[in-house]
């Protein structure tokens, strides 16, 4: 009844996206409660590049009533315990990321001026935007990786300059996420090399993603896994919102952070 109307099959995009909540999972026990513990925080951070990616690849480019809802309820719950409310949750970067990619859609700037207009002005507006929004536009740089990418499997990138400018927007938005998470979390050396790693093995298998289902792994995997895969790929938004109105209500409760009930602040110290 719950997942009515879907597909019985796992998807490629209930893998991808069930793979980034549970990273995400741990980001958040490691940002709430284990904050001592930057692995944590290294891990989680692998989830970042799905997300956008996947917000650029797909066509949807709608604001809906829940991710609106969502952000502002996540919004209040911050001045609830006392947490900043700057910089924005993600799911109004989000919506600032669909925003940006209407206006790609409009004006299908190619690839080449993407890679060497686009993307370098997003790099350098990602520091200042990081104040306002969680990630600023640097966002904008991992959905037009998806974005273009979605136009190669579409075979509408089949110039060799294309295909180089490819390269070098992957490139772009590989390094510059690393270098940006490494800005803000200032990682030890060990810590740093497996983000790059890490991430570098999440934006290869990236770049093989394909809208399609799955039969032959929703037949071999456990009924119970298959429940799991499914309702964390297609309620996504709901299972963000929801654990952390949880975390951030048992982290204040349990003394977390020196959270203090309705105590406003507007921005983060530091980053």
């Amino acid at each position: 009844m719950f997942l009515k109307g879907y597909s019985k099959n796992i998807t490629s995009y209930d893998l991808f996206k069930a793979a980034a909540l549970m990273l995400m999972l741990v980001d958040h026990i490691g940002s709430y409660f284990y904050t001592d513990v930057d692995f944590l925080r290294v891990v989680g951070r692998l989830c970042v590049p799905i997300w956008f990616f996947l917000i650029g690849y797909a066509r949807n480019r709608d604001l809906s009533l829940g991710i609106i809802s969502g952000a502002f309820i996540l919004l209040v719950a911050n001045y609830v315990v006392g947490m900043p409310l700057y910089s924005l949750n993600i799911l109004f970067t989000i919506m600032i990321t669909r925003i940006f990619l209407r206006g790609v859609d409009k004006y299908s700037p190619s690839l080449q001026t993407s890679v060497f207009a686009i993307v370098p002005v997003l790099c350098v507006l990602a520091l200042p935007t990081l104040f306002l929004f969680e990630y600023g536009v640097h966002a904008c740089v991992l959905a037009l990786l998806g974005y273009y990418c979605r136009l190669k499997h579409d075979s509408k990138l089949t110039a060799k300059d294309d295909v180089s400018n490819f390269q070098i927007l992957f490139l772009m938005a590989f390094l510059s996420y690393g270098a940006y998470q490494q800005l803000i979390f200032g990682f030890s050396l060990a810590n740093l090399i497996f983000l790059f790693v890490g991430s570098f093995a999440v934006f290869v298998i990236l770049l093989q993603f394909k809208p399609m289902e799955l039969p032959h792994l929703t037949n071999r995997i456990p009924v119970f896994f298959v429940a799991i895969i499914r309702l964390c790929g297609r309620y996504t938004l709901e299972a963000y919102v929801l654990h952390l109105l949880v975390f951030k209500f048992v982290a204040i409760y349990i003394g977390m952070d020196d959270l203090e009930w309705f105590n406003l602040e507007y921005f983060t110290q530091g980053f």
